[in-house]
C-alpha cells in the first residue's frame, strides 16, 4: 500500500473518534512552557496566525527532521552522526518485468553497504529504491562521495539484474522522493518532563533494512500506554515519561543492535554472503524475522 493511502486510513481513523480534535493546516514552532517544563505548544496556522493549544504531554510524531526532538534538546541535527543515518529515496514505475508479490532486496555492489528493493504496490504500481549508509554516500568511508540518484538511474540501464527488467517500465511523474532516516543503532532520548518521541522522530528505523513503519506504530503503543499511565498516577513531571523510553530500548535495543552489525558487515561481501545463506536454512529464518 501506497504511504498515502497507508497515512490516510491511519489519519481517518483517527479523526473519527470523539475525543480527538483536529487541527490541519498547523506548523509547530516552540514549546509553551509553565515554570520550566513543557506545556503545550506554539505555531502557525496555514493564515500564518499564531495558535497556542495547552498539552500535559506532547508527542513528537514529526518523522527524521523532528522538530519536537530538537527544540526538547533530544537531537542536534547540526551535528548529525552520518553512520547512524540512511540516505533513501523512492520511485514509482509502471511495467517493471518480472515482478510478483514478493518484496525483492538486491545487494549489489554499486550500493554496498546498502540495497536496491522491489516491491509491487498496487494498481500495478511497483515501488523501487535505494537505501545506503550516509557516512558512505557522503564520501566518509574512505570511498568518493556518491551521488545516489544518479548512481541509481545509470544501475536501472546498466546492471545485468535490473536493466532488462525495467528496459520497458515508466517512471511515474512526481513519484520521486527522498528522505533521510534516523536508525535506532544510535540511542536519543525518547522522553522527559511533558513530551515524548515516537516513530522516526525517535529514530526508531532498522539500521539494516531501512525499515521503520513497524517500530513506529509499537512505539506509539507504549507511549500512550505509559502516557495514560502517568496522567492517572500524576507522575508527567516526575520522571514517569522515562519508563516508556526504558521500555523502547528494552524491547527493540538488542534488534537494532543486530542489525547495525549486520549493516556494518555489509560492507565485506563474502561474509555477508555466507551469513544470508546460513540464515535461509530450514530452521535459521528467524535470524531477520521479530
Amino acid at each position: 500500500m501506497r504511504r498515502e493511502l497507508f497515512d490516510n486510513v491511519l489519519f481517518q481513523h483517527a479523526r473519527s473518534l470523539s475525543a480527538v480534535t483536529v487541527v490541519e493546516g498547523f506548523t509547530f514552532s516552540d514549546f509553551l512552557y509553565d515554570g520550566g517544563h513543557i506545556a503545550g505548544l506554539v505555531g502557525t496556522d496555514d493564515q500564518g496566525r499564531q495558535r497556542r493549544y495547552g498539552a500535559s504531554i506532547v508527542i513528537g510524531a514529526d518523522g527524521a527532521m523532528s522538530r519536537v526532538a530538537e527544540m526538547a534538546g533530544a537531537y542536534d541535527f547540526g551535528h548529525k552522526h552520518h553512520q547512524h543515518w540512511i540516505a533513501a529515496f523512492r520511485i514509482y514505475f509502471r511495467g517493471v518485468g518480472g515482478l510478483t508479490d514478493t518484496m525483492e532486496i538486491h545487494l549489489l555492489d554499486e550500493l554496498l553497504p546498502g540495497y536496491f528493493w522491489i516491491f509491487p504496490v498496487g494498481a500495478g504500481r511497483p515501488t523501487s529504491a535505494p537505501e545506503l549508509v550516509e557516512s558512505a554516500v557522503q564520501g566518509r568511508e574512505g570511498g568518493a562521495k556518491i551521488n545516489l540518484r544518479k548512481r541509481t538511474y545509470q544501475m536501472l540501464a546498466t546492471h545485468p539484474r535490473l536493466r532488462d527488467r525495467f528496459a520497458g517500465a515508466r517512471e511515474v511523474d512526481g513519484s520521486f522522493r527522498g528522505w533521510q532516516l534516523p536508525c535506532g543503532s544510535e540511542r536519543r532520548p525518547l522522553a522527559g518532563a511533558g513530551w515524548m518521541l515516537i516513530g522516526d522522530a525517535a529514530s526508531l528505523i532498522d539500521p539494516f533494512s531501512g525499515e521503520g513503519i513497524s517500530n513506529a506504530m509499537h512505539s506509539a503503543m507504549l507511549a500512550a500506554e505509559c502516557a495514560a499511565r502517568t496522567l492517572r498516577e500524576g507522575t508527567v513531571l516526575e520522571g514517569g515519561l522515562r519508563r516508556y523510553e526504558e521500555q523502547v530500548w528494552q524491547e527493540l535495543g538488542t534488534e537494532f543492535d543486530t542489525a547495525y552489525r549486520l549493516q556494518r558487515l555489509a560492507r565485506h561481501r563474502r561474509l555477508l554472503r555466507f551469513i544470508f545463506a546460513r540464515a535461509t536454512r530450514p530452521g535459521c529464518a528467524t535470524l531477520f524475522q521479530r
